[in-house]
């Protein structure tokens, strides 16, 4: 998606790629102890390539092994219609920090830290959550597809 921007070099494309690989390290490292991360991701999500067939693979052989740390969950939510298809955002919350959200939109995103959006926002993940698979049905589902 990086490289689809309008007038993006391939340095350009290389520095972002580097930043999400150094930003992703943060999940697996070893001390201080990493974060918790509970993603909900749409089902279309996990059929729509992105690249080559090989590049599509190996992300989402990714996403089932990192779903499989325990300081990882992954939700599938099923494909429709449904707030999600609004635009993706984070919410990161630290011990004794007020939360704040990263919203992605068409220029790249936007950070924002005030109550109402990050509560709007939490409550909509929270939503999210229970329209979608949980961990365990979504493995029992995948492993009667196989």
């Amino acid at each position: 998606m990086l490289s689809k921007h309008p007038g993006v070099s391939d340095a350009l494309v290389g520095e972002r790629v580097t930043g999400r690989m150094d930003r992703q390290a943060v999940i697996t490292r070893e001390g201080p102890p990493p974060p918790m991360l509970w993603a909900v991701i749409d089902e279309t999500c996990c059929t729509a390539r992105s690249g080559s067939p090989k590049i599509t693979h190996d992300a989402l052989l990714n996403v089932a092994e990192m779903s499989r740390l325990p300081n990882v969950t992954v939700q599938i939510l099923p494909s429709g219609i449904h707030v999600g298809l609004q635009g993706s955002f984070i919410i990161a919350e630290m011990h004794g920090m007020s939360a704040s959200v990263f919203v992605e939109d068409a220029s790249d995103g936007r950070t924002a830290d005030d109550a109402g959006t990050v509560n709007g926002l939490s409550v909509r993940f929270r939503y999210l959550q229970t329209e979608a698979m949980t961990p365990a049905t979504f493995a029992r589902f995948h492993t009667e597809g196989d």
